[in-house]
């Protein structure tokens, strides 16, 4: 991976054989997925976990058991390994039957949403600027352009490693008309990449400024 991209990963877990890499999924992440009250979501984060860890042991040549995830600052995961390996930094998200990652050598943030018809209306006060609101109200496919700055919101919230915040009107992330905004932080410049997939699902990821996202889409675990 060059210093300056980003890969990017969509994965289409309907067909993974999760005993198969069932040893690569550690006691406490087999408790944290036990928690969850749907099948699907406890496939869908232990699909995640399975993935980045295959992913980044191809990236830095160890086996992908003895690469550990564990929270970071803000509960962000960060990969680790025994002896301290530097590790590329990724973010992951995942709706139905996809699982996105990111993979890069700079802050990243992702999120991917499968869409569905919401009442949204409850959800506008404190969350949307009253531009982003105008958008919503004057929008054709209201439902598209809800989870279109959702994901945005998400993915920079994510990169910069906060998740969510209360004000999240404050987060000016779309003008409506393109498809890329780029907001400061801390002297750097983010880059939000918003996209729909033909399965129903918009994502959205976070890359600082000058970083080439590099996609892939791939129907099962590849190795």
């Amino acid at each position: 991976m060059q210093k300056d991209e980003a890969h990017i990963y969509i994965l289409d877990i309907e067909n993974v054989d999760f005993q198969k890499y069932q040893f690569l999924i550690t006691h406490e992440e087999e408790k944290k997925a036990g928690n969850f009250r749907q099948k699907e979501d406890t496939q869908r984060f232990l699909a995640g976990r399975i993935f980045i860890k295959k992913l980044l042991a191809g990236y830095i040549g160890i086996a992908p058991e003895l690469i550990f995830i564990k929270p970071g600052i803000n509960k962000k995961p960060v990969a680790t390994t025994a002896e301290n390996k530097q590790l590329p930094q990724f973010n992951i998200s995942h709706s139905g039957n996809k699982v996105l990652i990111a993979i890069s050598n700079s802050d990243v943030g992702v999120d991917i949403e499968m869409v569905e018809d919401i009442d949204f209306s409850s959800f506008q006060s404190g969350l949307f600027s009253l531009q982003e609101q105008q958008l919503l109200s004057s929008a054709k496919d209201p439902t598209r352009i809800f989870f279109k700055l959702w994901t945005r919101k998400e993915s920079f919230l994510k990169a910069i490693g906060l998740g969510l915040i209360d004000n999240l009107d404050s987060l000016e992330v779309t003008d409506g008309i393109h498809e890329f905004t780029c907001l400061p932080l801390k002297e750097r410049d983010f880059e939000i990449i918003t996209f729909q997939l033909k399965a129903g699902y918009i994502a959205s990821i976070c890359i600082e400024k000058g970083v080439k996202a590099v996609l892939s889409y791939l129907h099962g675990f590849p190795f």
